[in-house]
């Protein structure tokens, strides 16, 4: 029995193609168009202003990828994803959960302005952005990109990037959690389907880690 379970790898236990996989996406993509060019492009035109130091862009940003976890667990995991993947009925709720926590713990948040967080959250900023190209990589089509705010893995590289330039404490940690579970799943997901963009989750929860465990800058702290 012990050398059956040890004969399995993790192509075994993927319930589906990576083609039907990335099909999700262009159907998610399609039925929502034009939303994932006005998407992307708010979510570049935030992550702008929160570099050149505009102070209400971080709590707008903020907000709104609350709001992106919610609609992503209503609209790409219920409706499209849990159809093909029965595990994903248990994670719908924690998104809903994730939504809820960072519209209700947005004002309470305060960010750090020095040191080397800000290089690493524009790091994971950039990550999000380049979703849509990085699928290129596996010979996609533009029509199947990740889109940041309606996808779940630009979307917890985003949350990512934002927190990480958050002050230490339980509401950081709390808030980074389901993000960070989420990108070690994904990347493991795609990692045994052979794809190549399974490195970019995984790069990112990296540079998400090295962030949380780097001390604060001495620089006066603000809220955002």
């Amino acid at each position: 029995m012990i050398e059956q379970w040890l004969g399995y790898t993790l192509q075994d236990v993927i319930l589906f193609s990576s083609e039907t996989y990335w099909r999700l996406f262009e159907r998610h993509n399609t039925s929502l168009w034009p939303l994932p060019v006005i998407s992307q492009a708010a979510g570049a035109g935030l992550a702008v202003a929160i570099v050149l130091g505009q102070r209400w862009a971080g709590l707008t940003a903020f907000l709104a990828l609350g709001l992106a976890w919610g609609s992503i667990a209503h609209a790409f995991l219920a409706n499209l994803y849990e159809p093909i993947n029965w595990a994903v009925a248990y994670v719908t709720p924690l998104f809903w959960f994730q939504a809820a926590l960072m519209v209700i713990f947005a004002p309470r948040l305060t960010f750090g302005n020095g040191g080397a967080r800000p290089v690493i959250a524009v790091a994971l900023a950039a990550v999000s952005l380049a979703y849509p190209v990085a699928g290129l990589i596996d010979g996609r089509p533009i029509a199947q990109s990740e889109v940041l705010g309606m996808a779940p893995d630009p979307t917890a590289v985003a949350t990512l990037a934002i927190l990480t330039l958050a002050t230490p404490g339980w509401c950081r940690l709390l808030l980074s959690l389901l993000p960070a579970a989420w990108l070690a799943v994904s990347a493991t997901t795609l990692l045994a389907m052979n794809l190549a963009t399974g490195w970019l989750p995984l790069a990112a929860l990296g540079l998400a880690i090295a962030a949380q465990i780097l001390p604060m800058s001495k620089s006066r702290r603000q809220q955002v």
